[in-house]
């Protein structure tokens, strides 16, 4: 854990993040304040983004064999994209300057265990829909409209608590020397002490998600119009960047209470 706390931005003064523990009503007033600092960290990565949905979204009808390694290759590329900008939003809150080529190497030299966990955690909830299908459909035997019901209770309550305890596992692991079994761990304890965070995380995931999905029916009159990506652009820009600082600075609150903790 001390090379953990050394690694995060505590008590130097020309750092943006707060030297103590906050409180949760102080943490979000800085995400809204900070936030133009973090997005011009972030923009180029956040029209690389959009560059990316892009290119996904306008490919052509294509065979299962085809599109499903498309779709891997393009979460890899997200996936790698958004750990650079965490690293960008990092620097900007410890009051460094890190050059494209330095979050580049830094990136790629923390990739493969992200991926890595990334893996798991998709396993995880893999694991957990068959063993909630199994248990709807074979051990219960039910059919008709409960299987809906079971299948929110058995199925979609799980994957919302892993995912919610879960969420600081990747930033924990790119921003820290810790393993991947510590990062599941301390991402769930971090999350238990800071719930309200973690459910409000999720609600702009899913307001991300919708407002930038390509099959509602806004989203149809917005590519017939060629609008999609003036609309996620919009959409990052305005999201992420608060995103990014709350990931943050809720990480460096339980890091500086562990600091306390120590003495």
């Amino acid at each position: 854990m001390a090379n953990d706390l050394n690694r995060m931005p505590i008590g130097a003064n020309y750092m943006q993040y707060p030297s103590s523990p906050e409180i949760s009503e102080r943490l979000f007033t800085l995400c809204f304040t900070h936030f133009w600092g973090s997005l011009k960290r972030i923009f180029l990565l956040i029209l690389a983004l959009v560059a990316v949905k892009s290119f996904y979204t306008h490919l052509p009808v294509l065979p299962m064999f085809l599109h499903l390694p498309i779709g891997i290759m393009i979460t890899l590329v997200v996936i790698f994209i958004l750990v650079m900008a965490l690293y960008r939003v990092d620097s900007y809150w410890r009051g460094e300057s890190l050059t494209w080529q330095e979050t580049w190497e830094k990136t790629l030299s923390h990739i493969l265990k992200i991926y890595w966990l990334c893996l798991l955690i998709t396993l995880g909830l893999i694991l957990i829909y068959l063993a909630g299908k199994w248990l709807i459909l074979s051990f219960l035997g039910m059919s008709g409209q409960s299987v809906g019901i079971a299948a929110i209770i058995f199925v979609g309550i799980p994957f919302i608590i892993v995912l919610i305890y879960l969420y600081l596992a990747i930033p924990l692991l790119a921003l820290t020397e810790m393993s991947v079994v510590q990062a599941l761990h301390d991402s769930m304890v971090y999350n238990q002490q800071r719930l309200l965070f973690a459910i409000f995380f999720y609600v702009e995931i899913v307001i991300v998600l919708v407002a930038s999905a390509t099959f509602p029916r806004h989203a149809q009159w917005l590519l017939s119009h060629y609008l999609m990506e003036v609309n996620d652009l919009v959409v990052f820009s305005l999201l992420l960047p608060f995103i990014m600082n709350q990931i943050l600075l809720v990480i460096n609150d339980r890091l500086l209470v562990d600091k306390m903790q120590e003495y």
